[in-house]
């Protein structure tokens, strides 16, 4: 994959913007998916968890759901302009992105009202959960710095260990790395791109990992979660076809909620 001229060798072209609008000014049902798994997936995170948006992106879609658990979230990235767009929308600063749609949705799901202050009342609270924000980098050994190993509740990741490696040894040193800021008994919850060549955004590839749910489980126990703690399913992706209008560049979307051991059971 590192010799496809066609595959971006770096992140440095990659425009938050773009992307928002590619991925989530409508609403498939890929992310109707997405939506519903994080309901379900923070319903078994207690309340008060202090949670870890690692490599969030330019997106808050993911955390809508998490605003009811948490004490505080942490909101990290990589890329400075992805934190500015997050930032922008806490803010609610001129043309930021409107997660809306995002938000009824959700509420929607959750069997809630789903009105204009509903929606405003969820967005409110999880502007005033969000705490900080961070850079972090997923290929270091301390993504955030030493004093982050073992820190959190819960630690969420959203297509970031598989969409920034370009294979499998560079994956589980990054899903590595990302898993030892979670303490004893706290929980991961992540989605990644199911056999993936690649993933795009505008007419720009980037590098993904081709990863299967077999390779997400094999990892996992290794690094000491619960075996019977793991939930792992999948959803196809809406476009199959590699060469079709539309291609995505990967099979489907994996689904994981996972405990970590606690220290009386390591």
């Amino acid at each position: 994959m590192t010799s496809n001229p066609s595959i971006e060798k770096t992140f440095d072209t990659f425009s938050p913007k773009e992307y928002l609008e590619e991925y989530y000014s409508n609403m498939g049902q890929e992310e109707i998916n997405l939506l519903s798994f994080f309901i379900y997936a923070y319903s078994f995170i207690p309340k008060k968890s202090l949670i870890l948006e690692f490599g969030g992106g330019p997106t808050i879609y993911q955390l809508i759901s998490a605003a009811t658990h948490a004490r505080e979230i942490y909101f990290a990235d990589y890329i400075e302009f992805n934190l500015v767009e997050v930032k922008n929308w806490m803010n609610e600063a001129k043309g930021a992105f409107n997660w809306d749609l995002y938000f009824k949705k959700v509420l929607q799901l959750e069997g809630k009202r789903a009105d204009l202050e509903k929606i405003r009342e969820r967005a409110d609270l999880l502007r005033t959960k969000i705490a900080r924000f961070m850079h972090c980098d997923a290929f270091d050994k301390n993504p955030l710095g030493e004093k982050y190993k073992g820190f959190f509740d819960v630690v969420s990741v959203n297509f970031v260990p598989e969409s920034i490696s370009k294979n499998k040894n560079q994956w589980k040193n990054a899903i590595n790395n990302i898993c030892s800021l979670i303490k004893p008994g706290g929980f991961l919850i992540m989605t990644a791109l199911e056999g993936a060549n690649y993933w795009h955004s505008g007419k720009k590839k980037f590098p993904a990992a081709n990863i299967d749910t077999k390779d997400v489980k094999g990892v996992l126990i290794d690094m000491g979660f619960k075996k019977k703690s793991l939930k792992i399913t999948t959803s196809p992706a809406e476009t199959l076809n590699d060469k079709g209008e539309g291609a995505q560049g990967f099979r489907g979307v994996i689904y994981v909620l996972a405990q970590k051991q606690s220290i009386l059971n390591t």
